[in-house]
C-alpha cells in the first residue's frame, strides 16, 4: 500500500493519505519477513519504556529483526556504546539527544530510525540524511488524540460551555447562554492550517451540520472540496467563524502570526483554540483583547513560553481557559505511536514502501 504525501505542512505533521486497504498482517505472518537478523537498539529514556512500547510491542520487535532489542538510556550513551555500534535499527522516543556527527560515529552501522513519537526537528540533524539512513516517525500516530480533543472543545465551545460553566458556578444561576451560543446548526468553524491534524478535525466535523473553513496557502482545490471545507483567508476565518482553531507549525514564517488586529476583528462570542505551538500567537496582544472583549474566549492547550510565566495574565483572565499540553498523547495513548512504528520496521522487513518516512525537504516545514 503506497501512501500518498500531500503538499500541506500545515501543523507540522505529513498530511499522509493511504491509498488503499492495509496489508499489514501481524502474528503468524511475521515469519514471512526477511530471515538476516537485525541488531536493534531502544533508545530510551527509563521513564518511557513501558509507556511509549509495551512488552507485546517489544516482542514483535524481536520477532522481526529475529534477535532481541537491547536498551539504551539516552542520558548515558557511554555505557550503550556496544550497543550503538552494533545497531542496524534503532528505535526511540522523547528525549533523544542530537543525532550529529559524533553520535553517528558511534552507529556505524545504522540503517533506519523509527521515532515514536512527534516532530524530530530538535534531534535530527542534515547528517543523518547525508549517511542515506532512513527516519520514519510517529507524528500521524500523536495527530491522533490532537484531533479527537480538538472536535471535542470546538463542539463545547458552539454551546458556550466555557463561560456557561463559570458563570454558572459563579452566580449560582441556571440561566442558558441564548442568545450568544452559536450552536451546532450551520455554525462557521474556521480552521488554521491543513496538516494532518488539521485534515483529521476537519474529516471530523463533516459529520455536523457545519459550515467549515480554512486557510492554507499550500491546500489544493481537490484536497478542500474532498475536505468539504471551504478555502479563505485568515481575515475571514477570524471575522466570520464562531470558533477558530489553530493547528499551525511553529516555523520562522509563522511565528507571531496572530496577533491584535485579527483578534480585534473576532466576531460577538467567538472561541479560539490552539493545539499547535504557543508561539503562533502573541500572547500579550491577545490577553490584552481578551481583557478588552470579555464575550471572547480562549481554549489554550500551549503557550509561550511553557508553562507561562507566573505573573502572566492567562493565568487571570477569566474568558481564557488553559491546559498543559494534554491534547496529544497520554497514558495508553502512547502505545499507538509504538505500534505506528513497529509497522514501519515490518515494511523495512518486506521491502514494501514507509507509511511515515520524512525526507529533510518535509523535515523543513515541520514544527
Amino acid at each position: 500500500m503506497n501512501p500518498l504525501i500531500t503538499s500541506s505542512p500545515a501543523d507540522g505533521v505529513l498530511a499522509t493519505v493511504e491509498t488503499g486497504a492495509s496489508s499489514d498482517a501481524r502474528g503468524s505472518q511475521i515469519g514471512a519477513e526477511k530471515d538476516a537478523p537485525l541488531a536493534t537498539a531502544l533508545l530510551v529514556r527509563h521513564e518511557y519504556r513501558n509507556v511509549v512500547f509495551s512488552p507485546a510491542l517489544i516482542a514483535e520487535i524481536d520477532l522481526l529483526a529475529g534477535a532481541p532489542a537491547r536498551w539504551v538510556d539516552p542520558t548515558d550513551l557511554a555505557a550503550g556504546h556496544d550497543v550503538l555500534a552494533a545497531a542496524d535499527v534503532l528505535f526511540a522516543t522523547w528525549g533523544t539527544p542530537k543525532m550529529d556527527e559524533a553520535f553517528l560515529a558511534a552507529a556505524p552501522r545504522l540503517k533506519a530510525i523509527f521515532y515514536a513519537a512527534g516532530s524530530p526537528k530538535a534531534f535530527l540533524t542534515p547528517a543523518v540524511f547525508e549517511r542515506g539512513i532512513t527516519v520514519c516517525i510517529a507524528a500521524a500516530a500523536n495527530a491522533v488524540p490532537v484531533a479527537d480533543f480538538t472536535v471535542g472543545t470546538v463542539l463545547l465551545s458552539l454551546k458556550q460551555v466555557w463561560q456557561t460553566m463559570r458563570t454558572t458556578r459563579q452566580h449560582r444561576s441556571w440561566i442558558k447562554p441564548e442568545p450568544q451560543a452559536a450552536g451546532t446548526y450551520q455554525s462557521r468553524v474556521g480552521l488554521v492550517s491543513l496538516g494532518v491534524i488539521g485534515r483529521r478535525v476537519a474529516q471530523a466535523l463533516a459529520a455536523f451540520d457545519l459550515q467549515v473553513l480554512a486557510y492554507d496557502p499550500h491546500i489544493y482545490p481537490d484536497d478542500a472540496l474532498t475536505l468539504g471545507v471551504k478555502p479563505t483567508s485568515l481575515e475571514e476565518i477570524f471575522a466570520t467563524c464562531d470558533v477558530v482553531s489553530l493547528h499551525t507549525p511553529l516555523l520562522a514564517s509563522t511565528t507571531g502570526m496572530i496577533g491584535r488586529a485579527l483578534l480585534e476583528s473576532m466576531k460577538p462570542h467567538a472561541t479560539l483554540i490552539n493545539t499547535s505551538r504557543g508561539g503562533v500567537i502573541r500572547q500579550p496582544e491577545l490577553c490584552e483583547v481578551l481583557r478588552e472583549r470579555p464575550d471572547l474566549t480562549a481554549v489554550l492547550d500551549v503557550s509561550d513560553p511553557e508553562p507561562p510565566e507566573s505573573d502572566s495574565l492567562v493565568w487571570d483572565l477569566p474568558n481564557l481557559f488553559l491546559t498543559p499540553h494534554i491534547s496529544g498523547s497520554l497514558g495508553p495513548e502512547c502505545l499507538r505511536m509504538g505500534r505506528y512504528m513497529v509497522d514501519e520496521f515490518r515494511r523495512m522487513r518486506r521491502e514494501i514502501p514507509f507509511h511515515y518516512e520524512v525526507t529533510p525537504q518535509q523535515l523543513a516545514l515541520m514544527a
